[in-house]
Parts: structure tokens; C-alpha cells; sequence
């Protein structure tokens, strides 16, 4: 019997396919792409990625906030998987949520901010690969 390993509400048997992210600070209305390593994000061919859990916090409650994907890093052709209520947090406080969204291959996942204030800061996600 394989090993499986849950990440959030999705399990897999492959170690590899779990991905953690982190997000560059920024202030400003942005796009704010997830992070591996340090290099923006896109997933892989043949893949649909599985954000199953983010951990977010800004230094105001103010942003609107939501979660997507795009063409590219700066948001071309933004779409939204989930929107304000959901990922909204407040004031330096953690919101944590455990969402099941998919994006698709070849897609940046982002965090989208309308609203002006602080970026993200200490904020993480993890996400798992699973055949598209």
C-alpha cells in the first residue's frame, strides 16, 4: 500500500506534488503572484493545481481581496476562484482558510488586492499537483 500525504482537504501519494508558497510584500494595488522558491509561479503542463489552504496577513484590514489565476505574473486576463468574505483578514491578525480551487496548467496563481494599504506579509499557501 503507497503512502499518501494530505495537504489540506487533498490527498496524494507523491511527496513532490505538494507545493508550499510564500508572497512577495508589496504595497500598492497589485497582483500578488505565489512564490516557489522565490520565482512567481506557474503551473505545469499536464497538472491542475489544487490551493488547498492559505494563511494570510496584512498590517490593515482595509483590502479587498481575492484568490485567481491570470495569464502571467501581472494579472492578464485575472479570473476569480473565490472573493471577499472568504480570504479577507484583518488588521495584523493570520486568516487562515481551507479552500479546495483549482488553476489550471499553464496559469499564475494570485492574490488580487483592491484596495490599497499593505501587501502580504508572512502570508503562505500550499497547493497540490494532480493530473488535469
Amino acid at each position: 500500500m503507497a503512502q499518501s500525504y494530505n495537504a489540506g482537504a487533498v490527498r496524494t501519494t507523491e511527496l513532490d506534488d505538494i507545493v508550499i508558497f510564500g508572497f512577495t510584500y508589496q504595497e500598492s494595488d497589485d497582483y500578488t503572484p505565489f512564490e516557489d522558491s522565490g520565482v512567481d509561479y506557474v503551473v505545469p503542463v499536464s497538472k491542475i493545481l489544487v490551493v488547498s489552504f492559505m494563511n494570510l496577513k496584512t498590517s490593515t484590514g482595509s483590502d479587498t481581496q481575492s484568490m485567481g489565476y491570470a495569464d502571467d505574473a501581472i494579472g492578464t486576463n485575472y479570473v476569480t476562484l473565490v472573493g471577499v468574505g472568504a480570504i479577507q483578514p484583518t488588521s495584523n491578525t493570520y486568516h487562515t482558510c481551507e479552500l479546495p480551487l483549482g488553476v489550471p496548467a499553464g496559469k499564475y496563481p494570485l492574490l488580487k488586492q483592491t484596495k490599497g494599504g499593505s501587501g502580504y506579509e508572512n502570508s503562505s499557501a500550499m497547493g497540490v499537483l494532480v493530473d488535469a
